[in-house]
Order: C-alpha cells, then structure tokens, then sequence
C-alpha cells in the first residue's frame, strides 16, 4: 500500500472512531459532521469525502465492527459441539454490542430499516452467516452429533431468527437474559435431532 493510501486509510478510520465515540456520548441525532470532523481533527469535506452523510458514518460503524466479529468467531475450529459453537456466536456479538449500548441501540434499529445499499450489505451478512451455521451443521451430522436426517440449511435459517430474536431483545431490554433466551430455543430445536444411539 502506497504511503498516500494508507494516510487516506488512517484518515478514514480515525473519522469513524470519532463518529462512533460522538454517537454512543452525544446521540446519534445530537452528533452533527461539523463535531466529527473536529473531534477527528480533520476538515468537514474530509469527513463527507469519505463518508457521504451521517447516516453512512453510522452504518458503516455496525457493519465493519460486526463484519469482524463475526468473521472472527465463525472462523473458530470446530471442537465444540454445535450447540456450544452456536452459543459462543451469540456471545461474542452481544459483548461487542455490550461494550457500546446506546450506540448499538441506534445502530440495530437503523439495520433493521435501512435501504440500499446498506439493506443489500446487511443481507448478504446475514447470508454469510447462515452459510457458516449450516458447515458446521454438517460437521455435526457427519460426526454423529446429529441424526442423518438433520437439515442443515433449514436449521441455520431457524437459527437466524433466533439470532435476530435475541438482539431486539437485549436492544428493547424486553428479557433478562438474550443470551440464555437463543440458547434455550437452538437447544428445543435441536431436542428432537441429536443422536441417541450407537455411531454408524
């Protein structure tokens, strides 16, 4: 990388780690391009150079942070069992979200109603996720975790909802434990599919 695009790169992180501190102690609506481009130490066109409006500036933030986590846990090997593996995703995204909650308050709900392109990138997020369920849904029918007649595909879209279910529950604060909630549901789920028998 040339020394220009690493500074155009540093430039940009460096806007949206002030973006993301302004949002989560000022609010999202409070926190106007003119404040995050001084409290990133840059000038107001910098900011919209890389960043078109606010609104950018906040969706990017909710995907390259969870683009990380995500690519990070998903990316474990596959010693735990399914169940365990699915638990360890939940909580990993819930503490990155727990380390920033008014912030990923603001950041859930605009996810949720966002329009192009971010609804596109969201989706295809969700997409990569719900193929990384599925592998190791495999992985668990192909050692004998599971019954021959499990469907991993089906179980990974069921999986999503409870995903999706537990975060607007921790964001509504409407149960006290998302955490236990979503491990509760794969493990009802999963009740009826885990092998009792011998291996063949």
């Amino acid at each position: 990388m040339s020394i220009r695009a690493t500074q155009k790169a540093e430039t940009r992180d460096r806007i949206l780690t002030a973006a993301k501190n302004l949002f989560e102690a000022e609010g999202f609506e409070s926190t106007n391009i003119r404040r995050i481009a001084e409290a990133s130490g840059v000038a107001t066109g910098t900011v919209l150079f890389h960043f078109p409006d606010k609104a950018d500036l906040l969706h990017t933030a909710l995907f390259e942070d969870l683009e990380g986590v995500l690519r990070s846990v998903t990316a474990a090997p596959p010693g735990r069992s399914l169940a365990r593996w699915l638990a360890k995703v939940v909580d990993q995204v819930l503490a990155h979200y727990e380390a920033r909650p008014e912030l990923s308050r603001v950041l859930l709900r605009e996810s949720i109603i966002t329009g192009p392109p971010w609804a596109e990138r969201f989706a295809g997020q969700m997409s990569r996720l719900h193929a990384a369920v599925a592998a190791r849904a495999v992985v668990a029918v192909e050692r004998g975790e599971l019954r021959r007649d499990f469907q991993p595909a089906l179980f990974a879209m069921a999986f999503l909802s409870y995903y999706l279910f537990g975060l607007i529950a921790w964001a509504q604060a409407s149960h006290p434990n998302p955490r236990a909630l979503v491990e509760h549901l794969v493990d009802h789920h999963l009740a009826g599919h885990r092998r009792t028998g011998p291996r063949t």
